[in-house]
C-alpha cells in the first residue's frame, strides 16, 4: 500500500493579527485539516515548521492541549506526526514538547517533534517501515551544532550551510545503511531563493537568510 502523508507548514498557532486573536479560526482550520486526514486515512502528518506562535506558558499550555485532542484519534488510530521545527517555534518548548513525549512514549514513538537533523522512519498503515525522511530544522546555530560567535554574518552563513550539508549526507547515508531499499524523502524549515520575505515592514534580503 502506498504511504499517505499528509504535508502542511506554518500553522504558527497562537499568533495574532494586530489585536486580533487568530486561535479560534486557527483550530478550526486544524480541526478540518485532520477531517481531511481521516477522510483520506493519512499515515503521516508532516508538519514542516513554524508550529507554534505563542510563547507565553498562560497560553501556550491550553493551545498544546487543544492541538493533542484534535490529533488524538488519528494518532490512536495509527498516524504518525512529525512536527519540524521553524525559526518561529521556540527552541526551548520544541525541547520541552519533544523531552515529554519520550518521557511519555507518546503513541508509540508516533509522535516526533525535530529540533535537530534527524533520521525518521516513516510507517505505513501496517507499520512497517514504508519511507526514511531525513527532517531538517530551520538553520540556527544550536540545531546544527555551530559556534554562534562568528566574525561576520557571512561566515555565520557559510558555517551554517555546511553544516546543513553535512546533515543532508550523513543522514542520507544512515538511511541507506538503516533502512536500505526504501524511498527517501527531505523536509525542511527554509528560506528558498528568490521568495520575498519580511519581518514586519522590513523585506529580509537574501544576505541576511542562510542560503542552501
Amino acid at each position: 500500500m502506498p504511504l499517505r502523508v499528509l504535508h502542511t507548514a506554518d500553522w504558527h498557532l497562537g499568533d495574532r493579527l494586530g489585536g486580533l486573536d487568530r486561535l479560534p479560526d486557527q483550530l478550526a482550520r486544524l480541526e478540518e485539516l485532520m477531517a481531511h486526514a481521516e477522510r483520506e486515512q493519512a499515515d503521516v502528518l508532516l508538519v514542516c515548521g513554524d508550529v507554534l506562535e505563542e510563547a507565553r506558558p498562560r497560553r501556550l499550555a491550553p493551545i498544546v492541549s487543544e492541538v493533542a485532542r484534535l490529533l488524538e484519534p488519528s494518532v490512536a488510530r495509527g498516524m504518525q506526526c512529525v512536527f519540524v521545527r521553524g525559526n518561529h517555534d521556540s527552541r526551548h518548548t520544541f525541547e520541552l514538547l519533544a523531552s515529554l513525549q519520550r518521557l511519555l512514549g507518546a503513541g508509540g514513538g508516533q509522535v516526533r517533534f525535530v529540533g535537530e537533523p534527524e533520521l525518521v522512519p516513516l510507517r505505513d498503515a501496517d507499520g512497517e517501515p514504508a519511507a526514511a525522511l531525513v527532517a531538517l530544522p530551520y538553520p540556527s546555530a544550536a540545531a546544527y551544532g555551530v559556534d554562534a560567535q562568528q566574525p561576520s554574518i557571512e561566515s555565520k552563513q557559510a558555517a551554517l550551510q555546511e553544516a546543513v550539508r553535512e546533515s543532508v549526507e550523513r543522514l542520507a547515508s544512515e538511511a541507506d545503511a538503516e533502512l536500505a531499499g526504501l524511498p527517501k524523502l527531505m523536509a525542511g524549515h527554509f528560506l528558498l531563493r528568490g521568495a520575498p520575505a519580511t519581518t514586519g515592514a522590513r523585506e529580509v534580503s537574501e544576505d541576511e537568510d542562510v542560503r542552501i
